[in-house]
């Protein structure tokens, strides 16, 4: 409606060239302008999910699959998860606020107030654990390859994300952000359930969480490690989207 492009980690805007949010890897990208669009060359280069390194010699900045796929390695099965799966069943419902249409101070009998105000409070934390999740996963799973729902892709991703919520926001924050996030009742977090995909989500969520109390590396790094031991979790393959 306002004429802008929704891709991956950024919003871009076609009408100046350019995205409308940092980039989410900062200055790894290796331009000091962190809106510019793929280094002001869109004809020669591209930049699909708004997170890629910026064209160095005259080298195209989109990553194929075959590139990422060499820079990721062989990665082993990931253990399986089912829709529906028992194992990681839908979070329960939060109690819901009463409703006095004509007393004011009916808002501070919401039982769930605290959480709300604390998620307004540190919605630029959360903003950047999103971003920068996307970004990770990006730099090893290109736009299109196929597992971006519900395969591999997906896995590393919520991984990372719990991963970095855990250790910037700590167990409130990994509850009420992350847990929430597949829980209908949680209006604070977006939350939704989908008997396909959450399972999935909450059993990757809860590896990233483990991955965070791995001192002396990264969420990336703490992740990837597990990618590779084979300790995500992933649908049947039918279920993989790009």
């Amino acid at each position: 409606e306002v004429g802008l492009y929704h891709v991956g980690a950024r919003a871009y805007d076609p009408r100046t060239a350019r995205w409308l949010q940092r980039d989410p890897i900062d200055v790894a990208s290796g331009d000091p302008n962190l809106y510019r669009y793929c280094g002001n060359d869109p004809v020669n280069t591209g930049d699909d999910g708004g997170s890629q390194d910026a064209p160095k010699n005259n080298q195209p900045r989109h990553q194929s699959v075959q590139q990422a796929q060499k820079q990721l390695g062989k990665i082993p099965p990931q253990k399986p998860v089912q829709p529906k799966d028992p194992r990681f069943p839908k979070p329960k419902e939060y109690p819901r606020a009463p409703t006095y249409p004509s007393d004011p101070w009916s808002a501070l009998a919401n039982p769930n107030l605290y959480i709300e105000v604390w998620i307004a409070a540190h919605a630029s934390a959360i903003s950047k654990t999103i971003s920068e999740a996307y970004a990770i996963m990006y730099k090893y799973f290109p736009e299109g390859t196929l597992g971006i729902n519900g395969g591999p892709a997906d896995a590393f991703r919520h991984c990372v994300w719990a991963c970095l919520v855990q250790r910037e926001l700590g167990d409130f924050g990994y509850q009420h952000v992350v847990v929430d996030h597949e829980n209908p009742s949680a209006y604070w977090a977006k939350g939704r359930w989908d008997d396909t995909y959450s399972p999935m989500d909450l059993a990757n969520n809860a590896v990233g969480r483990q991955c965070a109390a791995q001192k002396g590396k990264s969420c990336e790094q703490a992740c990837l490690d597990a990618l590779k031991r084979g300790e995500l979790y992933v649908l049947p393959k039918k279920y993989w989207r790009r």
